[in-house]
């Protein structure tokens, strides 16, 4: 079975090469996002010069820094594992000479930058003596992170970072307030806020350094003789020197680029790189750890190295796939013209980082081996290659030219270094040849009573077996223990493992790097020690002692190994097998074996980079969208053959890998991942603008409260829960986000894959075969059609949803056994797993989560709070929470008391309107199916049939999988109550036409397990029974693999039915931003809509919400009547004007059956209309306006309303007692969760208590309504 990466992270932070390569990994991450934070403050705090100048100096100072100490980085990675007692004294060394050669490089820079006016501040003894020191200081913080990866201490790394990069931050913005007001120079502010920090840190990490963990690290390597310094500086001439070409390649390639772009390119070539630079971070580190590990150990060098290449091969090649496919997603949080102007340098990047992965594993064993002048030639040799490929193709093929540059330079890197590579990769000789030597450890005592103890050299046999021991006499007195037992293997191994897994001598050797080019074989570990006899209970002790044998003389034992007389052992194999190939061939012939083994990642990732090219071509017969050509189907009806093809492969590959017996959980996660993308993005690959009206709509709001911190609660009823407006508004500030309209277009992708996190938390915690939890996961993927997944409030609310459920479903879930036998035979199995084992502590921060949750939930939301009741209220019922019924009575409270108290503008005066629905299911019903059916469009009518045959189809085979599972006797209560809830709601809540949409999204998680039960309705450990039809269980597969397929096709057709009138092209969005771009107060737009019932399809602008009104024109069926429109216009006021979309227009079409012709018909007769005159004139949209004004007074801008929470006699008597209400039962949960002796006394007298309190609150409740409702 495939290890998942929880399994697999335990055993990788216990290895020392992957822990420091993770410790590195998180490090630059935390140091960049940290990084990111400093100069986003400092950005905001500080004038732009002040903060560029002040930057300049950072710049200046680390590009010395790094060319001073940069080339000392590989000499300590090398030699500080071995230079034993006098590990100080090279540290303190290195240290000196990075100082005195920052010393003479800043003497030299401040002299060559005496006329650039953008280093002015440096003038002067003191100015330039403090540059230097700070120089000197950021050596030396730069060499202490080496020296701690050297002593394999690179997790304090990323924690010295991260409280250096908090002082930062928090030091730039106590420059601003304390320091900048006083008219000091600021751009000294800001330089030393950053080197501060960094100077106070390296005083108490040094001190560690040279007082607990140097000393502690000669300890362990006192019997190491250190290098010579003849051998370290003719390693660290070729290292240092080879460095700076690798330096001189990172520094003059961008000002190269400087030199012959603009600044505009400039930025997005920077950009790119430092995105694309993100990548490299983990070669880098590999290869860093590699070194240092190969010191420490230099027999495991080849085995190291081909580790370290499978694991940056298997981290990097998934992110690659990813930054290639998304790579304008990733750089349209930039903005779009990054995201425009970029992507292609970036996906080139990427590509070269793969490549550049094998030569940093090679420089990183060179220096293990201490190859100074293979280090020197390959670095110089790249970086000629580099500059001169840059200088050649910039001016030609612009920045992309750099990024071809950059895939050529690795690529040829790559395939020169990568014979020699896989040469240190291989294993030395044949594996069968290949004989453990397993020697007592070297006397670290004398004594008079030492005994006698055989060394074993074992001689191979043709087979590969070992048959006679030739000994020789050692003495060791350690080789019994304290108690007499026989520990001399363990204490063999313990001493290997503390000299580095080589022998002494060898550890003597000057030129240690022939370890790694000497052609012999590898010695491997030896073999476990045991006794292979199945009658003893013992047999794995692992020793055997002969008592019989001459006194003195150990013997021992291994699987597969018989007694023989002492001195002699002889190995009698199992079964004799040929020998195995080895090398590439065996490779090769294992994967022509096992085709599925690696066939359904190479058909996932050909047909998802099918689809993206598919959809992204030019249209012709096979490939490309004409978006322009769409029908009443929606997108469906314009996407290529080759797309469907591909989004068919991705389905089929998933159900090929679901099939196999090995559980394959990454490459089924990327599968779904795969489909998930195919569907959800097939909008955002082909339309240039983010789809969905309402998305444009509720983005104004966070516009209007991002920019004035205000609420309209006038304006619209969503005002009233703004927070996920108030949320948003505040991340686009804090991230700077100039244009949030790329944010909108990837929303829905993101939102669908963050919804499948709490998904799999929550199918994780079932009692379920595999197979139907992995069928769940894609069932919720092409089933979700409901498009509720925007930039909307009911989009992140349904992710906390999600969340909620998975959290009282893992924390808080209670699985009771059964009491009696007659209890258990008639109980059904629980369809749950056991709750997860977590403290007392872990559980209270759980439990205050979920309240944060639901409060988030409350103010964000009409619906989402009352299902999350709902729910956890059914689990209660069902006895499947801990939480006591009065958590559900407190979530209850809180959303009245919300809706009370702070949505007062939304239901005063028309209390009515808002429940008169409530308790009318048939009428909810109905409302919600065949009355949204009204259209007469044949193919608007194939559209909705299909949402309400998807949304049968889902709900008839879940009640089915129910049934199965029922059949089976298991109980599943917590997907019951998921399913029930959202139904009841039908007779619970009003909320106009989208209900039943809302109702369906919130079964899906459960009718989608419940769907894959009744293909696998079995448990994972049960064995299933002798099949009465076997041939059905053979077609299960086969079925639900139809179902899925069908599924998706329909899911196209659901969700982009809407397409041809939801997506915006440039050409109307012009037409819009002219509108808003003019120069008035206030402004009205009227559009056209049919006569009686029909609203917008037009996407609003983010901005100016406050001063522009939509108001609906009615226009009838002839195009060429557009008296009617016109006077519409002229009783709208000044500054009005008529907007006719191609958009509008074709929802008209569709919905209303208005003619086909008749949107470019009125558009005509407007144009020609006496009394109008036209604005703006393209093919998708065009503008209006009278050509002489009416009077009248201009509305005014509708200004900011804060919350008002009305007032009533009783209201604040009804706070109060709502906080001590919140208090009490909080109190009274936290108790419960203790479970301590006299919990439940204190339970009961809580719950008593609180009552009062909440009656009080709830009379509150009503004495408003009845009052303020009027």
């Amino acid at each position: 079975m495939t290890e998942t990466l929880r399994r697999r992270l335990p055993a990788d932070l216990q290895d020392p090469l992957l822990r420091n390569a993770y410790a590195l990994v998180v490090n630059a991450g935390i140091g960049a996002a940290l990084g990111v934070g400093y100069w986003v403050i400092a950005a905001r705090l500080f004038p732009a010069a002040d903060v560029g100048e002040g930057q300049a100096l950072i710049n200046a100072m680390r590009m010395l820094a790094a060319l001073t100490s940069f080339g000392f980085v590989g000499a300590l990675t090398r030699f500080v594992p071995e230079t034993g007692r006098a590990t100080g004294r090279f540290v303190g060394a290195v240290y000196l000479l990075g100082g005195g050669l920052g010393l003479v490089a800043t003497a030299v820079f401040v002299v060559a930058t005496k006329d650039e006016p953008g280093f002015r501040i440096l003038w002067g003894w003191v100015p330039a003596g403090v540059f230097a020191l700070v120089v000197i200081v950021w050596s030396v913080y730069t060499l202490q992170e080496v020296v701690l990866s050297a002593l394999r201490r690179s997790t304090w790394v990323p924690v010295v970072n991260v409280a250096v990069g908090f002082v930062k931050v928090t030091a730039v913005a106590a420059c601003a307030f304390l320091v900048a007001a006083r008219g000091d120079v600021v751009s000294w502010q800001v330089f030393l806020a950053w080197i501060v920090p960094c100077a106070l840190a390296v005083l108490p990490v040094n001190y560690l350094l040279f007082v607990r963990v140097i000393p502690r690290h000669v300890a362990e390597t006192a019997h190491r003789t250190p290098p010579s310094p003849k051998r370290i500086a003719r390693f660290a001439g070729g290292d240092y020197f080879g460095s700076v070409f690798t330096l001189a390649a990172i520094y003059l390639i961008p000002v190269v680029v400087a030199t012959q772009v603009d600044h505009r390119t400039y930025a997005y070539y920077g950009i790119a790189v430092t995105v694309g630079g993100l990548l490299e971070i983990f070669a880098f580190t590999m290869a860093t750890s590699l070194t240092v590990e190969g010191s420490f150990d230099p027999a495991a060098l080849g085995r190291n190295t081909r580790r370290a290449l499978h694991r940056s091969l298997t981290v990097l090649i998934p992110l690659i796939v990813v930054v290639v496919l998304a790579a304008p997603l990733v750089l349209s949080v930039f903005g779009a013209e990054f995201a425009d102007n970029g992507s292609t340098l970036l996906r080139l990047i990427a590509l070269a980082t793969l490549a550049r992965a094998f030569v940093e594993l090679y420089l990183g064993a060179l220096r293990a081996l201490g190859r100074g002048r293979a280090l020197l030639s390959i670095q110089a040799v790249r970086c000629a290659l580099a500059l001169g490929l840059t200088w050649l193709l910039l001016p030609r093929q612009g920045i992309e030219g750099v990024g071809i540059a950059l895939v050529v330079t690795q690529s040829v890197m790559a395939a020169a270094v990568a014979p020699a590579l896989f040469r240190l990769c291989q294993p030395k000789g044949a594996e069968t040849d290949a004989v453990p030597s397993i020697e007592p450890p070297p006397s670290r005592h004398t004594s008079d009573d030492s005994e006698t103890v055989d060394t074993i050299k074992p001689v191979a046999l043709p087979f590969g077996g070992i048959r006679r021991l030739t000994t020789s006499r050692i003495t060791d007195p350690i080789v019994d223990g304290p108690d007499g037992e026989d520990n001399a293997v363990e204490n063999s191994a313990k001493d290997d493992n503390d000299n580095g897994g080589i022998p002494a001598e060898e550890e003597a050797d000057p030129e240690i790097e022939k370890a790694g080019e000497s052609n012999g074989p590898e010695t491997p570990e030896p073999p476990p020690v045991a006794e292979k006899n199945a009658d003893r209970d013992d047999a794995d002790s692992g020793l055997d002692t002969d008592e019989s044998a001459n006194s003195g003389l150990i013997r021992v034992v291994a699987p597969g190994w018989d007694v023989a007389p002492a001195g002699e052992l002889v190995v009698v194999p199992e079964r004799v097998t040929p020998p195995k190939r080895s090398g590439r061939l065996a490779g090769a012939a294992l994967l022509m074996r096992q085709p599925r083994e690696w066939l359904g990642a190479v058909i996932t990732v050909q047909a998802l980079v099918m689809y993206v090219l598919a959809m992204k071509a030019r249209p012709t017969g096979l490939v490309g969208v004409d978006l322009y050509a769409m029908t009443g189907l929606g997108l469906v009806s314009v996407m290529p053959p080759v797309a469907l093809l591909a989004v068919a492969l991705l389905i089929l590959s998933f159900f090929d890998t679901l099939t196999q017996q090995r559980n394959r959980p990454v490459l089924l996660l990327f599968q779904i991942l795969a489909v998930l993308f195919a569907l959800h993005g097939a909008a955002v690959l082909v339309e240039p603008l983010p789809r969905f009206p309402v998305a444009w709509t509720i983005g104004g709001f966070v516009d209007y409260i991002a920019r004035t911190g205000e609420t309209l609660t006038a304006l619209d009823a969503r005002f009233n829960w703004p927070g996920f407006s108030v949320f948003s508004a505040f991340m686009i500030r804090a991230a700077g986000v100039e244009d949030a309209a790329a944010l909108l277009n990837w929303w829905p992708l993101i939102s669908n894959v963050a919804y499948l996190i709490p998904l799999v938390v929550i199918v994780r915690r079932l009692q379920a075969d595999r197979r139907a939890k992995w069928l769940a996961l894609m069932v919720f993927v092409v089933s979700q059609w409901v498009g509720q997944d925007y930039f909307s409030p009911q989009g992140m609310t349904y992710l906390l949803y999600l969340l909620f459920v998975a959290i009282l479903v893992t924390w808080f879930l209670r699985v009771d056994p059964a009491s009696s036998f007659w209890r258990r035979r008639w109980t059904l199995i629980p369809g749950e797993r056991a709750p997860r084992k977590s403290t007392v502590a872990d559980r209270v921060i759980i439990l205050v989560l979920i309240v944060m949750i639901f409060v988030a939930t409350a103010t964000s939301h009409q619906i989402t709070p009352f299902m999350m009741c709902g729910v956890l209220l059914g689990f209660v019922v069902f006895r499947r929470t801990r939480l006591s019924f009065m958590m559900v009575v407190l979530f209850g409270a809180i959303v009245a008391a919300y809706v009370n108290y702070m949505a007062v503008a939304y239901w005063s005066g028309h209390l009515d309107a808002m429940v008169g629905s409530v308790g009318q299911v048939g009428g909810n019903l109905t409302s919600q199916t065949t009355g949204r059916i009204s259209s007469t469009n044949p193919e608007r009518l194939v559209v909705l049939y299909t949402r309400l045959a998807i949304t049968g189809v889902i709900l008839g085979l879940a009640g089915l999988g129910l049934l199965r599972r029922l059949k089976k006797g298991i109980g599943d209560r917590v997907v019951f109550v998921m399913m029930v809830v959202p139904v009841l709601s039908l007779a619970m809540l009003s909320y106009g036409g989208e209900l039943g949409l809302r109702v369906y999204l919130f079964t899906l998680p459960a009718t989608s397990i419940l769907v894959a039960y009744l293909f696998y309705p079995g448990l994972p450990s049960k064995v299933p029974a002798k099949r009465r039809f076997p041939v059905l269980a053979t077609l299960r597969p086969v079925v639900a693999c139809g179902l899925v397929l069908g599924l998706a096709g329909a899911f196209l057709l659901a969700r982009f039915g809407n397409e041809k009138y939801e997506w915006t092209s440039p050409q109307e969005r012009a037409a819009i931003d002219y509108i808003y771009e003019q120069d008035l107060e206030t402004t009205r737009i009227l559009y056209l809509v049919p006569e009686g019932d029909g609203g917008s399809s037009i996407s609003w602008s983010l901005t100016g919400v406050e001063r522009v009104r939509q108001i609906r024109a009615t226009a009838g069926r002839d195009p060429y009547k557009v008296d009617n429109v016109v006077e519409q216009l002229r009783d709208a006021g000044p500054g009005s004007f008529i907007l006719a979309t191609r958009s509008q227009e074709a929802s008209l079409e569709i919905d209303a059956n208005y003619p086909a012709d008749w949107g470019p018909k009125i558009r005509v007769s407007l144009a020609q209309h006496p009394d109008l005159r036209t604005l703006v004139w393209n093919d998708d949209a065009a503008v209006y306006a009278l050509k002489e004004q009416p009077t009248g007074r201009i509305a005014p801008q509708l200004r900011g309303t804060p919350f008002r929470i009305g007032e009533t006699p009783w209201t604040p008597y009804g706070l109060v007692a709502l906080g001590i209400f919140v208090l009490i039962v909080l109190t009274r949960e936290v108790i419960r969760i203790r479970q301590r002796p006299g919990t439940w006394y204190w339970s009961r007298r809580l719950a008593w208590l609180s009552l009062p309190f909440l009656l009080l609150a709830g009379w509150v409740v009503l004495e408003r309504f009845m009052l303020l409702s009027v």
